[in-house]
This record gives C-alpha cells, sequence and structure tokens, in this order.
C-alpha cells in the first residue's frame, strides 16, 4: 500500500509542476489544475487539451 501512496504524491508533485507553464499544444493558453475526465490533470485554459493527468 505504501508505494501506490508515493506514486499518487509524485503525480500531484507534477501536476502541482505543471501549473502555470505555457500550453505546448496551442502555445496560447497557460496550464491550470482541474479535473479531466475524472482525472486530477493540468489543463490548457485556452484549448482545454491536457498536458498530463494522473489516475
Amino acid at each position: 500500500m505504501q508505494e501506490g501512496v508515493t506514486q499518487i504524491r509524485g503525480g500531484e508533485a507534477m501536476l502541482e509542476t505543471l501549473e502555470g507553464t505555457v500550453c505546448s499544444y496551442c502555445e496560447l493558453g497557460r496550464l491550470d489544475l482541474r479535473s479531466y475526465k475524472g482525472n486530477d490533470a493540468a489543463v490548457c485554459t485556452e484549448c482545454g487539451v491536457p498536458a498530463a493527468q494522473v489516475w
């Protein structure tokens, strides 16, 4: 069980690192932390494309 907890925390840290960066898909928006299809994700505020998601 401890390994799963570590993986979740690592995923959350990755998403936090991406928050506020420029979207690599459209380059117009910034990444914001939100839900994407039920998963925690870093999603572009302009085009809605997820840069990363954790499930």
